[in-house]
């Protein structure tokens, strides 16, 4: 199995490869160790990895636990797509880019993901969004102000992040 990394201070290991199950039983163990380190201290833990391996529900459950913040980072770059698709922005121009990703105000509160204020949770999750993430999220643009955004939030760790571009 490709794209399993371990990471130690910042630096990736070496891919293993694993079995899925085998993946998951060191989630859990990481999650048990981290259950108890994380809180005498806010850190920041981020979770990628393979599709339907329960990435996700780790994620949550995880940060619930820690009484920290969840952060799906595919959720910002469904939020984002949902704001050009609401204000009829051609994301094939560089300038209408730049000038709707100025007006994009994105944070996770306890219902999910939050632009411009309203939450946005259930409708990032259409199928209109769903067709057209996948084109809006390859933009420069886009992908340089979601991970600003990320890192603007893990100033204040106590976060727990699952999805790519941590």
């Amino acid at each position: 199995m490709q794209g399993i990394y371990w990471v130690v201070r910042g630096v990736p290991l070496k891919p293993k490869s694993i079995h899925p199950a085998e993946f998951l039983l060191r989630i859990f163990l990481l999650y048990r160790i981290l259950s108890v380190l994380c809180v005498m201290s806010g850190i920041i833990i981020a979770i990628d990895g393979f599709s339907s391996t329960g990435k996700s529900t780790l994620a949550k459950q995880l940060a619930k636990r820690l009484g920290y913040v969840y952060i799906d980072s595919g959720a910002m770059y469904r939020a984002i797509t949902l704001y050009f698709i609401r204000n009829n922005f051609d994301w094939k121009q560089d300038a209408e880019v730049g000038d709707a990703l100025q007006n994009i105000e994105l944070f996770f509160g306890p219902e999910g993901i939050y632009l411009n204020g309203e939450c946005v949770e259930q409708a990032i999750r259409t199928l209109e969004v769903s067709s057209l993430v996948s084109e809006i999220s390859t933009l420069e643009q886009v992908r340089r102000f979601a991970v600003a955004k990320k890192q603007k939030m893990g100033l204040k760790k106590g976060l727990v992040m699952d999805g790519r571009d941590i």
